[in-house]
């Protein structure tokens, strides 16, 4: 069994952190002494991982917005593929993340350290060519889906499928009645979640969408308790400001989030 003694994590989203946390909880499971370094957030790290940048410095969507932060992103990169030169990890693990990681893996191949990408781009969906730029710049795929394993071995990659990670992750940990106690919600009366996502752009553009809808609602419902989630990667003072200025009445919280969908009406 070939161990790992050094590797090197990156993603560049909230869910990705999630993930990455998972890989790093079994990689010190199999070989407690690992050293764990890499690009995430706050899971990642209590997973034991050394941050070396934040996903926080990553995470845009949109045309508009990559391109103002691409100078930023591709210093980034440049930083990543000069470490892996002067401090190469046994192996580099790639979640998701795709631009980013595609062409990290291939800078990674071209050191002559073995590459695993986990959660691949989608290429059973959509751009189904990446399939055999990752095969070609990849020692192996793990693959979530088991149509998604075909594809990559059809386009000539070594593929693990190792079923989604979500079916360990969302599953509630409190009972019913331990969640109502824990968020302080009342039993009695309905309960709705808004999710508007991990990156700030999601909250710029779908928040205040969610708030006014929210508003609508109450005017129905007006005993409805309503709660917000907060992505580790979106600052608290950004969704209670954006709160306030819609006059919701809504509790921000940082954990427990399936526990608080399983006690969601809406």
């Amino acid at each position: 069994m070939f161990l790992a003694h050094k590797v090197m994590i990156v993603t560049g989203e909230a869910s990705g952190d999630l993930h990455g946390a998972g890989v790093a909880a079994a990689l010190k499971e199999l070989q407690p002494g690992v050293r764990l370094s890499g690009v995430g957030g706050q899971a990642m790290a209590a997973a034991g991982v050394k941050i070396l940048y934040d996903i926080k410095e990553l995470s845009v969507m949109g045309f508009v917005e990559v391109a103002k932060k691409y100078p930023h992103i591709k210093g980034i990169f440049n930083k990543l593929v000069e470490i892996l030169k002067m401090d190469p990890p046994d192996v580099l693990v790639t979640i998701d993340y795709a631009d980013f990681n595609m062409r990290l893996a291939q800078a990674a191949k071209n050191l002559g350290i073995k590459v695993v990408y986990y959660i691949a781009p989608s290429a059973w969906a959509w751009r189904r060519g990446r399939a055999k730029t990752i095969a070609a710049s990849v020692a192996r795929v793990a693959s979530i889906f088991p149509f998604e394993a075909d594809v990559y071995r059809e386009a000539g990659a070594k593929v693990s499928f190792v079923g989604h990670p979500l079916l360990d992750i969302v599953k509630p940990s409190l009972t019913r009645e331990e969640a109502y106690r824990y968020f302080a919600a009342d039993p009695a009366r309905p309960l709705i979640t808004l999710m508007p996502g991990s990156r700030r752009q999601e909250i710029e553009t779908l928040l205040p969408e969610m708030l006014q809808a929210l508003r609508l609602i109450r005017e129905r419902q007006p005993d409805l308790q309503a709660f917000l989630p907060l992505a580790s990667t979106i600052s608290r003072d950004l969704v209670a400001e954006m709160c306030a200025r819609y006059q919701a009445d809504i509790q921000i919280v940082a954990a427990h989030t399936y526990d608080l969908l399983a006690i969601s009406t809406f």
